[in-house]
């Protein structure tokens, strides 16, 4: 069965839909740790802290042929994920995991935007109607009936951290070129290690104070394993098997997962907001994968 299995042409798929669920079930398990007491701080430091101490030995060979060069554009690259990281968990706090999974896959219709600005290469008219699309369906989303347009504080905060996320994607194109997989990887994993550790320190968030500090922790390490680990390796696997643009449609179905098990699990109600905000905000998302 596993012979038939590793010879099939859906292989890849299954790897790239099981890196999506790790990644969709990632905004239960990060709810999960907020409510249990933990601060978006703590949690991003102790999942990425895990996830440097886990690649180590994966590529301690190839630290040391590391130059300063790279050593800087992997720091950057951190400072970015992390602001991106910090801005989403703020969000989460506020607000249920589909929300913050609808609103933070807009980063896919900004990333044009993203790549105009630092890279001088123009959004397409398609680009300009995705991003109209994604406006409207955030609108309907986050819309209180009998208001004017008006986002919340934690629409704005996961807002703010998917315009992040674009930048770093943008940046992690570039930045792929200058050294290896594994340490455009695994570089920013450190630098968002210390930079989190620095706004914990400021913070003065350095104690565990929660409610259930072991549960929290159980759910952050979690985090840390399957959609931080295995799901950067399932999509290394994946993409390798599948032609990107159905890769990049597989993987914008991270927002759908999100809703349906949230709302198995009691964390969202079905509503017409959350059915034809996300609808719209979805479709957005897959006519901008489209070649």
């Amino acid at each position: 069965m596993l012979n038939k299995l590793k010879k099939s042409h859906y292989l890849g798929e299954i790897y790239l839909l099981s890196c999506v669920f790790f990644w969709a079930i990632a905004f239960i398990w990060t709810k999960n740790a907020l409510n249990f007491g933990i601060t978006a701080n703590q949690l991003i430091f102790i999942r990425y802290l895990i996830a440097v101490l886990l690649m180590l030995p994966l590529v301690r060979k190839e630290l040391k042929a590391l130059t300063k060069r790279q050593v800087m554009l992997g720091a950057v690259g951190g400072m970015l994920l992390g602001g991106g990281m910090v801005l989403q968990t703020l969000g989460l706090q506020l607000t249920t995991p589909s929300n913050s999974a609808f609103i933070t896959t807009t980063y896919v219709v900004m990333v044009p935007f993203a790549a105009w600005i630092f890279q001088k290469i123009k959004p397409s008219f398609k680009t300009y109607l995705c991003a109209l699309l994604a406006l409207v369906g955030l609108y309907i989303l986050t819309m209180t009936p009998g208001q004017m347009m008006h986002f919340e504080a934690a629409d704005l905060l996961t807002l703010a951290g998917a315009a992040v996320f674009a930048v770093q994607i943008v940046y992690w194109t570039y930045i792929s070129k200058q050294m290896s997989v594994k340490m455009v990887t695994f570089l920013p994993f450190v630098f968002i290690t210390i930079f989190t550790f620095i706004l914990t320190l400021v913070s003065g968030e350095m104690t565990l104070q929660g409610e259930n500090i072991p549960m929290a922790l159980v759910n952050v390490a979690l985090c840390a394993i399957f959609p931080t680990i295995c799901s950067g390796i399932l999509q290394a696997a994946g993409q390798r098997l599948v032609e990107p643009s159905k890769a990049s449609i597989i993987m914008s179905l991270e927002s759908v997962f999100t809703m349906f098990i949230s709302v198995i699990l009691g964390y969202d109600m079905l509503n017409f907001n959350l059915i034809v905000g996300g609808a719209i905000i979805f479709t957005a998302i897959i006519i901008s994968e489209l070649k």
